[in-house]
């Protein structure tokens, strides 16, 4: 007899289920302990992971699955346990009771319940979603308990910044994809990232206000940037190597294209801090999760964390003066920083700084940089006293010129320019006057500089004036002047005062005024050094005779290395190699190039045109004769190319020289011997077909014979054998071997 729920009653009350390693207890909450919230169910065995709803705090209320008992409610228990729901023998149902089959305790099944689990699926099936439809509360809840596919997920919000977005996108699955190997960046694998952290600066300068421009903050496997920084640095290296210099290979990110040299070496965090970063839950991927280490321009450390993507704008607030330093301005640190939008730290106050003439004020608005000049005219007087000229207030430098009459009167005035005229004033001898030019004049005449008791020796120094040294000057020569009017006297010997364009001395005789130009020659080499010459010194300091040239041609090869200089006196002969033997050996000497032609001046470039076949082999290379290899061929075709059989077809634009080569069978006509052609691939014109392998036999040139097995396509077949045909004599014959040509004459004497 089947045990239904019916006919559950029979069982005892006290009848207790066996002990069981596999009997589970379940939590019993009463409605009053928690009359808000809703029952939690235990997870069934073999039926997913599902919620069922429990009561909503009425005392009452079932949900789905549950029974209230004594006034509490129970959760249901868990389908095959073994233990089922049977009711007492007072009618109350009591729930923990085992019972023997519990196979065949079957619950009724409703006629319109359709034949599926519905929610009670299971396990595999869950994963899969295998189930029919469901409500929304239950598919909702079925979704919110299964496996999440991703293990590191974690909801970011994403904002609309760089930094947020990359955050946002490196913590947020899918994860973005590496631009090199286009497979995602999980946040356990080591990454680079392309910023200015660490040594990923770029060639192009490490200047903090180009740090826009000098990375993109695209995140990179690191395994696949260091295989493709590593493999373009050798490259480069390579063909400077080639190329006969010593210069490091360096590699381009493939995101902004900015060059760099340094290969990446390890996994380092953002901030560049820290090494091989561990992975933490609540931190965004690839970081430290320490603060941002990352230097900025204005000196203020990052409020971040270590992040990707630039550092944000500094927020710091900080205390400037405004430009005329009577108001302080607060603004951010961010505004200040290089490459920001320039701030305005006008205070719209009139400025009131003085001006450069320091008797008035500036009457702008507070404005940055210099003051304008002060537009007050004044009309001043020369140092002289001779003009007057109209200047800004300010110009000049103020100096009190007095000037004391004949008559007693005093002069007194305010120069403040040098005008353009001299001095002009006399001495006290009344017979001279100042030659000097424009300057601040004395009150008093100043005494004349010839006056006798200021002239005591002869202009260059040596001998007093004094009849004692009457021997060391010329005969009738006026020792002893008594007026500032009296010739100056001068020696019998040389002058020699230092002069001022060289290092000589004056070589002329004791003389007055100023001293001539240097006399002296100096032996100058030529241009190539080959000759010398003798040149004046006041010429050669004074530059008209600088360039010295000779006759001599230059022997030295040019750049290109093929043809001489043969320019006269060039400054580069002496590269030239001495001329020893004959042919190549002179030649070798002669041509020996070391870095001659690539000085400054370009004496050694070749003028003349290169002329070599370029690789097309169509055109002449049209540059200086140079050295190496010349460059390809710059000319393209813009029809298409297609070959004899036109399978094979090029499109434009084609380089010049470009040879088509198709793969496919000839097709031209068989060949006029009637054997089969042999198999070749299509060719181009003149190119002709292989010639026919086969043997046959012809007869040879002399006509007597006929050879066998000889090439189809060997056109002159000989015999062997003599031709003897008679000759145009009539009385010898042909003593060639065959031959397919006319005899000649006879030799025959």
């Amino acid at each position: 007899m089947e045990a239904t729920p019916q006919s559950s009653a029979q069982l005892s009350e006290n009848t207790k289920p066996p002990k069981s390693r596999n009997r589970q207890r379940y939590r019993k909450t009463t409605a009053s302990e928690h009359p808000s919230e809703s029952t939690r169910t235990s997870r069934a065995s073999g039926d997913g992971d599902q919620r069922a709803k429990g009561s909503r705090g009425d005392f009452g209320t079932k949900g789905p699955g549950s029974q209230v008992t004594n006034g509490r409610v129970d959760e249901p228990l868990p389908s095959g346990s073994g233990y089922s729901t049977v009711e007492g023998a007072s009618g109350e149902k009591v729930s923990g009771r085992r019972v023997r089959n519990p196979k065949r305790i079957n619950p009724p099944k409703d006629a319109n319940e359709p034949n599926n689990r519905g929610p009670h699926n299971s396990r595999r099936g869950a994963k899969f979603n295998a189930g029919l439809t469901e409500s929304s509360t239950e598919a909702a809840s079925s979704a919110g308990s299964s496996n999440q596919p991703y293990k590191y997920k974690r909801s970011v919000p994403k904002g609309d910044d760089l930094t947020s977005n990359l955050i946002h996108a490196l913590s947020t699955p899918p994860y973005p994809d590496c631009p090199i190997c286009f497979a995602a960046i999980h946040p356990a694998q080591p990454t680079w990232s392309c910023s200015l952290s660490r040594d990923n600066r770029a060639l192009d300068g490490d200047s903090k206000e180009n740090e826009s421009s000098l990375c993109c903050w695209t995140t990179f496997h690191l395994k696949c940037i260091k295989n493709w920084s590593s493999k373009s640095v050798k490259e480069i290296a390579d063909a400077w190597r080639a190329r006969g210099e010593d210069r490091p290979g360096e590699w381009r990110c493939p995101g902004c294209q900015s060059k760099r040299v340094h290969v990446p070496d390890g996994y380092w965090c953002f901030c560049g801090s820290t090494a091989e970063p561990k992975l933490a839950r609540l931190a965004t991927p690839h970081s430290c999760a320490n603060p941002c280490s990352r230097p900025r321009s204005c000196g203020h450390g990052c409020p971040l964390a270590c992040h990707p993507g630039p550092c944000p704008p500094c927020l710091v607030m900080t205390q400037l003066p405004c430009y005329c330093g009577k108001q302080m301005q607060y603004l951010k640190c961010s505004q200040l920083a290089p490459g920001s939008v320039k701030v305005d730290l006008s205070c719209a106050q009139v400025c009131g700084k003085k001006l450069a003439c320091q008797n008035h004020t500036c009457e702008d608005v507070c404005h940055p940089g210099d003051c304008q000049p002060c537009v007050v005219k004044d009309v001043v007087r020369c140092y002289c006293g001779k003009a007057d000229q109209e200047v800004s207030c300010g110009y000049g430098e103020e100096k009190e010129c007095i000037v004391n009459g004949e008559d007693g009167a005093v002069e007194k005035w305010t120069g403040r320019f040098q005008c353009e005229n001299n001095c002009d004033r006399p001495f006290d001898c009344g017979k001279h006057h100042c030659s000097k030019p424009c300057h601040p004049p004395s009150s008093t005449p100043l005494p004349c500089p010839r006056s006798p008791s200021r002239i005591t020796h002869c202009p260059c120094g040596k001998h007093a004036l004094d009849p004692m040294f009457t021997a060391s000057f010329p005969p009738n020569a006026n020792l002893s002047r008594t007026s500032c009017s009296d010739p100056i006297p001068t020696c019998s010997s040389i002058c020699t005062r230092p002069l001022e364009d060289c290092s000589h001395v004056c070589s002329s005789v004791c003389h007055t005024g100023a001293c001539p130009p240097c006399s002296i020659m100096l032996v100058r080499p030529c241009r190539c050094g080959a000759t010398t010459k003798d040149v004046r010194c006041s010429n050669f300091q004074s530059g008209s005779d600088t360039e010295i040239l000779c006759d001599r041609p230059c022997a030295a090869l040019r750049a290109c290395g093929r043809h001489q200089c043969n320019r006269f006196c060039c400054p580069l002969a002496s590269f030239a190699g001495p001329a020893k033997g004959k042919g190549k050996k002179r030649a070798a000497g002669t041509g020996s190039w070391d870095g001659v032609g690539a000085d400054e001046t370009g004496l050694h470039e070749c003028d003349l045109a290169c002329g070599k076949v370029l690789g097309c082999g169509n055109h002449r290379c049209e540059e200086r004769d140079h050295r190496g290899v010349c460059p390809p061929c710059l000319q393209s075709s813009f029809e298409e190319i297609a070959c004899y059989c036109g399978s094979t077809v090029l499109d434009p634009p084609i380089s010049c020289g470009t040879q088509i080569n198709c793969s496919y069978p000839c097709s031209r006509p068989p060949l006029a011997c009637g054997h089969p052609k042999t198999h070749h691939s299509c060719h181009e014109d003149p190119a002709p077909c292989p010639p026919c392998p086969f043997l046959a036999n012809k007869t040879c040139a002399c006509g007597k014979k006929v050879v066998t097995n000889v090439r189809c396509s060997q056109e002159k077949v000989s015999c062997g054998a003599t031709c003897g045909k008679l000759l145009g004599c009539g009385f010898h014959h042909c003593e060639r071997l065959c031959h397919g040509d006319d005899c000649g004459p006879c030799s025959s004497v």
